[in-house]
């Protein structure tokens, strides 16, 4: 049964558990928003300037005003977001009118960017900041209440997790963990194990029994700080990627083609059947999913599905079930001519006994067309609404098997696929739901919500 619209937003989810309980831990805080700026680009300075904008016009004391204003014009985001003014001599009576028109001017910022809310699918979807205050991040803490679910990415990888043999770094995966389980929300784990990703320190001296005891010890103290993952991507990205040139891979043509790793080379051909298997023993209970890109590319689809073949000979061999379903990331772009191929790896999984999920959805919007041509931007955005639509209509019309959908990125100013390579040199990537300012796109809400009624009446018109 189909589950709905699930959220991908990681570094909130992070950001969030330093606000828990009574003790808010706002110096851990402002080291993360530090972090996170220089990831995602973040503006707290940006907010301080349009902070002392507002000062200006909102403090009536002329004096005040102008040791507020300077004072904001030389204090640094980590030591605003700390309250540190001691060396800014604020009195206690100034202190408390900075308190307050900050309040009043979160408050405002709030308002106009980040309560509006749309019903997308079966369930909402809220905009993210584009700058993080205290007062942001709490406010917004309340509306994740619309979240049925959220997946974490790095915070649960073995590159993030594993910093040697028996070190382990678990700290981020239970602060995520602990705040969907606090907040009844389910839980994805993205890209377990990535085959581009190689472990961060040196394993060249390691045998294959070294490597199998660190994979196993990873998978064990993740289940003794994470227990209950509902989802998991055991594995992420294994196919070689057909767009590119050449191939790699070095076996024989019936066996998949896979992207050259540190695991294949330890453990050999078919390490993710051993990676699999591992991962089962210590989380017998949580769905097992492979995500790949890239499917609607038919001769990647199938490469795909022989990885699953190997995968399924070994379950049939042992009585073991280590796969549940494939995932889609469904990274695209409105020039994508190929989506109804999706339609045939979804009746493939079928076939198979596998459930499907879109992990990553986003379009990218394209300014040049497949011939290099210049397009509108006109035309450019109703085809990405258009690919939209057509996802989300695949979804509905497959609710036997596809069991959700998930956004890729919260917003514009957040998105992967607007900085990738791939499309650099394009005018406004704009791949996702919702614009740089946390506001909603409404022909994407339009189209997806057409996706999703169309959907909805082919699937019941198939089940009569």
């Amino acid at each position: 049964m189909f589950k709905g619209i699930y959220g991908l937003d990681h570094s909130l989810v992070d950001m969030f558990s330093c606000l828990e309980g009574e003790n808010k831990d706002y110096n851990l805080l402002a080291e993360k928003l530090k972090y996170y700026s220089r990831l995602f680009a973040f503006d707290p300075k940006g907010y301080l300037q349009d902070l002392k904008t507002y000062c200006a016009s909102n403090i009536k004391d002329e004096k005040v005003k102008i040791k507020i204003t300077q004072m904001l014009s030389q204090i640094s985001a980590e030591d605003f977001l700390k309250l540190n003014f001691k060396k800014f001599n604020l009195t206690k009576q100034e202190i408390e009118i900075l308190k307050e028109i900050h309040s009043n001017f979160s408050k405002q910022k709030s308002s106009n960017h980040y309560d509006r809310q749309k019903e997308l699918l079966a369930g909402k979807k809220i905009s993210a900041p584009t700058q993080l205050t205290i007062q942001d991040i709490e406010n917004l803490h309340i509306n994740l209440q619309n979240y049925k679910s959220l997946t974490i990415n790095w915070e649960m990888s073995f590159h993030h997790c594993v910093l040697g043999v028996d070190k382990y770094r678990m700290q981020e995966a239970e602060q995520c963990y602990q705040y969907c389980k606090t907040h009844n929300k389910k839980m994805r784990a993205l890209g377990m194990v990535y085959p581009t990703s190689s472990p961060t320190f040196d394993v060249s001296n390691l045998s294959k029994a070294d490597v199998v005891k660190l994979f196993d010890g990873y998978m064990k103290t993740l289940s003794q700080t994470c227990p209950e993952i509902d989802c998991m991507d055991i594995l992420n990205e294994l196919s070689f990627d057909f767009n590119q040139a050449g191939k790699q891979g070095k076996y024989p043509a019936d066996s998949p083609l896979l992207n050259n790793c540190f695991w294949q080379e330890k453990l050999g051909e078919h390490y993710y059947v051993a990676l699999l298997d591992i991962a089962r023993k210590y989380f017998p209970h949580s769905e097992f999913i492979y995500n790949d890109f890239g499917h609607e590319n038919l001769e990647k689809a199938e490469n795909i599905f022989k990885i699953i073949k190997n995968i399924q000979a070994y379950e049939r061999a042992t009585g073991k079930k280590l796969l549940d379903g494939i995932g889609l990331q469904c990274r695209l772009d409105s020039n994508n001519t190929k989506i109804e191929n999706l339609q045939i790896v979804i009746d493939r999984a079928r076939e198979l006994g596998l459930k499907v999920q879109i992990t990553e959805l986003d379009v990218v919007k394209m300014s040049v067309d497949d011939g290099n041509n210049l397009i509108s931007d006109a035309q450019s955005a109703n085809a990405q609404a258009e690919i939209y639509k057509k996802v989300v209509e695949l979804a509905y019309k497959n609710s036997d098997v596809v069991e959700s959908v998930t956004y890729g990125d919260m917003s514009d100013k957040l998105s992967w696929s607007a900085s990738t390579d791939r499309y650099i040199g394009q005018k406004s990537p704009s791949p996702t739901i919702y614009d740089e300012n946390g506001n909603p796109k409404p022909e994407i809400v339009k189209a997806i919500l057409d996706g999703k009624y169309k959907g909805l009446e082919m699937s019941q018109t198939k089940e009569q």
